[in-house]
Order: C-alpha cells, then structure tokens, then sequence
C-alpha cells in the first residue's frame, strides 16, 4: 500500500494490488459550427436525414480507441448485431487511422464531420483552441481507465513503490490534472 493512497477515495480493486489514476471514455467528437446534428446515440450514425455523415474511425487492429469502440458496441448490441452495425457505418467511414487521436484531427480539419474518440483526447484539442464538440452516447460507451501496480515478482520492488508513490502523491495528481489527462479519482 503506497502511503499516498490515503488522499483517494476506495480504490477501484479492494485488496489495493492496482489503482486507477486517468481514465477515458468513448465519445463522439464533431466540428462546431459544422451543420451536423450532434450524434446522441450509436444508431444516429446511421441516419439518412440531413447532411451526408463522414465518419472518422480508428483501426480495431492498431488502436485501443477503436478497441473501446468494438467493446462498446458488443457489449450494447451481442457480437453479431454489433459487427452488422459497424458494417453499416462503415459505408460512411472515410478513414480508419491507426491512432484514435488521429480522428479528431480529420474532424477538425473537416475531412471527417464525426469521430468517434476518447474525451479526454478530444478535450485536449478544446483546450488548443479546436471548435469542437463532445457528446456521449446515450445508450451507453466503454471506458477506458489507465492503472497501475506493482508485480509481485517484481525485479526491483523498491523502485517500483517509489514510482506508484510519486505517480499517485498529490504534487503529481495535480500536474495530472493541469495536462490531458482526466484523473479517475478527481483532487
């Protein structure tokens, strides 16, 4: 148990062998401004109505976003139905770039007018200044959260406490908090 732990909340494993210190969530990122209605739910990418959708989705294959993405959708959907709807929005998929931040930036720059991303990818961007917009899919999204432990056969035991104890002291949360990263346990 690091010595640091006692500022959090419960952590998320109960015997304290991991901790989880940022965390993302799958979301739908779009251009402000862009005459697109804001997508609220999965099958909102399907519409006909409006202006034609051009989707940006990472690769399943080389990104853990687009690996969220799939988990999201079997998890809503059952596998079959979840790959005939990614069959279906793949239509409107104009690229499928090896990274999940690489979505944002087609849809900033307008080549895509939806992504599907994490938020705290999106955020940073809002922060640069992008006229973005985050919305969350109302039936539901998988999260991703970034954790960290120390293995019990580890080779340098110590080393590694003194890393889970720098990592979750306060001084770095907050210089956590100040970046792009979405603390799981907020200050």
């Amino acid at each position: 148990d690091s010595p640091e732990l006692a500022q959090f909340g419960p952590p998320a494993d109960p015997e304290h062998r991991w901790f989880g210190f940022y965390r993302g969530t799958v979301a739908f990122v779009t251009r402000r401004e862009s005459g697109i209605s804001v997508p609220r739910v999965w099958s909102d990418l399907l519409r006909t109505d409006g202006p034609d959708l051009h989707v940006a989705l990472a690769n399943p294959a080389t990104s853990g976003t687009a690996l969220a993405v799939l988990t999201s959708l079997v998890t809503l959907m059952g596998e079959d139905a979840a790959f005939r709807y990614l069959a279906a929005v793949d239509r409107r998929v104009i690229e499928h770039p090896s990274a999940g931040a690489a979505v944002i930036h087609l849809v900033s720059e307008g080549i895509a007018n939806v992504g599907i991303a994490l938020d705290h990818d999106v955020a940073r961007e809002m922060r640069r200044g992008e006229p973005l917009a985050i919305s969350y899919p109302a039936d539901g999204a998988a999260a991703e959260v970034g954790g960290v432990g120390i293995l019990r056969d580890a080779p340098e035991p110590e080393a590694a406490r003194r890393f889970v104890d720098r990592l979750l002291s306060r001084e770095f949360q907050e210089a956590l908090a100040s970046s792009d990263v979405v603390l799981f346990e907020p200050l």
